[in-house]
């Protein structure tokens, strides 16, 4: 982990202006065309549902301001690594967090992720604890197309943990759409940074037989 030299940062300006709002975040939704994506991981066998959460943690790790954290008096730290932090559904239709490591290699990510789905299946957690500096957010709604989403985040404290989700995807004019949110804290990144991260997030979904290797 590293501290920005707050003084000296581009950003600074733009830090005291959006850290003291009661809700400095502010989230992006998009609908991406998955055809290449979809094609490919139904010839391969492979699982949807990792092969996104692989990409996303993937894409973050490639944008630094993804990797952008809040810690005690507003000191921004950047975090060597992103790792997810997932929702999985577990008995009586209850949702538990789920924190995995993330590796550049898919089948590396692929079995770190199952190891961690069951840890967290025999033993569901919502608690803060669980919490990771870390982290990005993940939540997937497999049974919803959405327009646009929002996340809880707690304004008593800092939260700067970037939020991404995704809903059902869905056929339009022969192509498969996959509704995509991203939100975050605007004391960090700008819509330029966002945008940055969903063009990099597109290249790999279009590409998916380089990106899921």
């Amino acid at each position: 982990m590293q501290k920005i030299e707050m003084e000296n940062w581009p950003r600074k300006q733009h830090f005291d202006f959006f850290i003291d709002f009661d809700y400095p975040q502010f989230n992006i939704t998009v609908d991406i065309d998955i055809t290449r994506l979809i094609n490919y991981i139904r010839e391969k066998d492979i699982s949807f549902f990792k092969s996104i959460v692989f990409l996303v943690t993937k894409t973050a790790n490639q944008v630094e301001e993804f990797k952008y954290r809040i810690i005690d008096n507003n000191q921004v730290v950047i975090v060597d690594k992103v790792n997810p932090s997932f929702t999985i559904m577990g008995e009586n239709d209850v949702f538990s967090f789920c924190n995995s490591t993330y590796y550049d290699n898919m089948d590396d990510f692929f079995a770190s992720m199952e190891k961690n789905i069951e840890k967290y299946k025999e033993n569901p957690s919502v608690s803060a604890e669980e919490n990771q500096l870390d982290a990005v957010y993940l939540t997937s709604l497999p049974w919803l197309s959405f327009n646009s989403i929002t996340h809880p985040i707690d304004i008593k404290n800092v939260d700067s943990n970037p939020r991404i989700a995704w809903g059902k995807y869905y056929k339009e004019d022969g192509k498969i759409i996959l509704p995509f949110s991203v939100q975050v804290h605007h004391a960090l990144m700008d819509g330029y940074h966002v945008s940055k991260y969903i063009n990099k997030f597109k290249e790999k979904i279009n590409n998916p037989q380089k990106s899921l290797k």
